[in-house]
């Protein structure tokens, strides 16, 4: 199985596109993004060792993070609430979801 990452910044938009290979066939999806004119952000959470880190979908730390509840989704799973722990583009940014190794959609909070 190969995989590749391509990258792509501009003013106010980062976004990651990752593909990996496998049997022969490409599978393409969109991965890391940030829109700080619409104030959205997408990352992954991981754990390193006993710290909570915000990363791309290659793995590449973005932010350190803190869980600060618990909450019910729509269909009564369990989310946890993170904040990062330090700003990311001037801002500290707050969202919900599944947990550790799951994709993680966030908002733009207060200014640093």
């Amino acid at each position: 199985m190969e995989s590749k990452v391509e990258t792509t910044i501009d003013d106010t938009r980062a976004s990651e596109s990752a593909t990996v290979t496998f049997q022969g066939r490409d599978y393409t999806a969109g991965g890391f993004q940030v829109d700080l004119v619409s104030g959205r952000m997408v990352a992954y959470v991981t754990r390193k060792g006993d710290q909570l880190i915000l990363t791309t979908w290659a793995g590449q730390r973005i932010a350190g993070l803190y869980e600060t509840g618990k909450t019910r989704g729509f269909y009564g799973a369990e989310l946890v609430c993170y904040q990062t722990r330090h700003p990311v583009a001037g801002f500290y940014w707050h969202g919900r979801g599944l947990g550790e190794g799951m994709m993680l959609r966030l908002k733009k909070g207060r200014r640093a």
